[in-house]
């Protein structure tokens, strides 16, 4: 697969951006790492990043995992802006 083939991910990846504030990483199934960090991201293996952070188990926001503090985006095309707090 290619960002050409789908190109709402690369929309996605190019309109996102923490401003130098934090750190993104993707970890999808369906795009190389390689084609994530050719946009400038962290990429990560979707396998191996579910066992630790299980989607079933965070909720949406900040959760805490093991000392770690996590910002967890079900849905990242809607990016941050629709985050309010408790």
């Amino acid at each position: 697969m290619n960002l050409k083939a789908y190109p709402m991910f690369a929309s996605h990846l190019i309109h996102g951006s923490s401003d130098g504030r934090f750190a993104i990483t993707y970890a999808v199934k369906v795009l190389s790492q390689d084609e994530i960090r050719s946009v400038g991201y962290n990429s990560a293996s979707y396998d191996e990043l579910s066992r630790i952070y299980d989607p079933e188990k965070l909720k949406y926001g900040w959760n805490q995992l093991a000392g770690e503090e996590i910002f967890y985006i079900p849905h990242p095309s809607t990016g941050l802006w629709v985050y309010k707090k408790d």
